[in-house]
This record gives C-alpha cells, sequence and structure tokens, in this order.
C-alpha cells in the first residue's frame, strides 16, 4: 500500500517535533531518550515497556506536548539508542530504577508525572514510592 503525499507529510512532520537528550544512568552507563513540549512545562516522565524504545510514546506525546507539558521519554538500558550493559553488567530491576531516578535528578526541576506501560509501569511505581517528593499525585 502506497501512502498519499499529505499522510507521509503529517507522519514527518510529528516525528521532527522531538528532541534527543542524553543522561548518565546508573554505573556511569550512557542513556539516551526523546522529549517533546515546551522545557518549562510540567514534567511528565514516561517510561517504556521491554522491547520497546521512547519514540513509542510519540502518539501520546504529542497531544501532550500541544497543552503544553515537557514529556520527557529515555531508551531504557540496552535500548533504543541507549548504551548496553558490558559483559560484567547485569539488567537487574534495581538497575533500570537507578536510572529513572538519575532522569529525575538530571533533567527535571521539578515534582514529574511518571507513567509507564509494561514493564515501565513497574519501573514508575517503585520510582514514585522510593521517591515520592519527586512525583506529582
Amino acid at each position: 500500500m502506497r501512502l498519499a503525499p499529505a499522510s507521509f507529510m503529517r507522519c514527518t512532520a510529528a516525528a521532527a517535533e522531538f528532541r534527543p537528550f542524553r543522561l548518565e544512568g546508573a554505573g556511569g552507563l550512557q542513556l539516551q531518550g526523546s522529549e517533546w513540549g515546551p522545557v518549562d512545562g510540567i514534567p511528565v516522565v514516561c517510561l517504556h515497556g521491554i522491547l520497546d524504545q521512547s519514540l513509542v510514546w510519540d502518539s501520546v506525546a504529542q497531544p501532550l506536548a500541544d497543552a503544553g507539558l515537557r514529556v520527557i521519554a529515555p531508551d531504557l538500558r540496552g535500548h533504543g539508542l541507549s548504551e548496553s550493559m558490558h559483559q560484567s553488567g547485569t539488567y537487574q530491576l534495581i538497575d533500570f530504577i537507578a536510572d529513572g531516578l538519575a532522569l529525575l535528578d538530571q533533567c527535571v526541576d521539578q515534582p514529574a508525572i511518571v507513567v509507564g506501560h509494561s514493564f515501565g509501569s513497574v519501573l514508575a511505581g517503585v520510582m514514585a514510592g522510593v521517591r515520592p517528593q519527586s512525583v506529582r499525585l
């Protein structure tokens, strides 16, 4: 099936509105992700599931950004453009949680709305329990 030119333009225009970002995760691991919306908007951290990456949130992020929110979606360790662990490293739940807390420390300056799907929802829930002062209810 061939896409009509107008459909193609809408797809590429929406994808161009995200901004890539980098941060240092637990143990110095280099993480990357995608960000939408105004930098001074209320932060909404979106955590993806296993085998996904930050751009899976694009269809959610676009209307939130249009409403003035700042959407921040990291590529979890070993996913998307984020660095993978070296052979001596692990992918334990505590490491993903530490990466999420590093994101809150490095990328937001106010309490954030934290959401997730699948594995990301587990991370969001634990992060809210460990650092309740960093999340909005």
